[in-house]
């Protein structure tokens, strides 16, 4: 039994035995610490005794919250804790909502505002995935145009430094996620002690061996349902032919279950920023009543639904 169950254990059998807490605490040897938490000493100074002269038990008041130390890195509880931490997700099923969360991988591309700000206009917030080397390279050569793609109301999340497969594992961890989340905090005016960056998607859906990677940086690694291909334009070579992939089979039920659409950024004219309002009104025409979320509201709301 862990110190914490122990810990809440104790305090349930206080509250169901009634056992009456007094306001005086007994004083807790530093060598009364088992690794199951206090021991109830009778032998304290100032204990009740018996006439006999034998310690009797007192009623015990809990010390107060433990501050226990966090488990030591690299251990097997430390990567059970991280593992457990990190939510990973391809849908976002919310109860009694009809949703879809709209994504593109791989920016920015250069007219990436243009494209923000024409889902904006249609009243479709997005989700954009973006490479820490473009960037640093889009801020360089356009200082400050990027914070207004989170302006317009947005979910920007990181997708790597420069867009390895992480289930090599041969990466580097302080170039893959430390730059890369400096680089869009920097480009977003965000503190890097408060950052809201909570997103990550990794290059081919292909997760990195150990999550712990993952966890010190963001709270969800999120995936897809549905997958546009628009990313080879053979495959998806129109406008039509990607929004076939995304409401091709659409049934009575698709808008509950939350599907997350990849889509690219700067990959295929099929969905480039002037084919935007074609693409969403197709979608609205196909499934009648659905919204279009970003992946800020999807975990907001997954939380809440427990």
């Amino acid at each position: 039994m862990t110190p914490w169950v122990f810990m809440i254990a104790a305090a349930v059998c206080e509250v169901v035995v009634g056992v009456h807490v007094e306001e005086e605490r007994v004083p807790i040897a530093a060598h009364a610490l088992g690794p199951r938490g206090p021991a109830l000493r009778r032998d304290a100074p100032g204990a009740p005794r018996s006439a006999a002269g034998s310690a009797v038990a007192k009623p015990h008041r809990w010390p107060g919250p433990m501050k226990l130390k966090p488990p030591r890195p690299g251990s097997l509880l430390a990567t059970h804790i991280e593992q457990q931490a990190l939510q990973t997700f391809s849908s976002c099923p919310i109860p009694n909502e009809n949703n879809m969360f709209l994504t593109f991988d791989d920016g920015p591309n250069f007219n990436v505002v243009e494209h923000a700000q024409s889902l904006a206009q249609l009243g479709v917030p997005a989700s954009y995935f973006w490479v820490g080397d473009n960037v640093a390279k889009h801020e360089k050569a356009h200082p400050g145009d990027l914070a207004k793609v989170r302006a317009l109301g947005h979910t920007v999340a990181a997708h790597t430094w420069d867009h390895p497969n992480l289930g090599s594992g041969t990466y580097d961890h302080g170039t893959e996620f430390d730059k890369t989340d400096s680089a869009i905090e920097g480009a977003l005016h965000l503190s890097p002690d408060n950052s809201e960056l909570m997103f990550f998607r990794p290059p081919y859906g292909s997760e990195p061996p150990n999550s712990a990677s993952l966890v010190e940086h963001y709270d969800a690694s999120v995936h897809w349902s549905i997958d546009t291909m628009d990313w080879d334009t053979g495959a998806t070579p129109t406008t039509a032919s990607l929004v076939e992939r995304i409401v091709g089979d659409a049934g009575a039920d698709f808008g509950s279950r939350g599907h997350i659409v990849l889509m690219h950024e700067g990959k295929n004219p099929a969905d480039a920023a002037d084919k935007m309002k074609d693409i969403v009104k197709a979608i609205r025409e196909k499934v009648p009543g659905i919204n279009f979320r970003n992946l800020d509201y999807c975990l907001k709301h997954r939380q809440q639904a427990g």
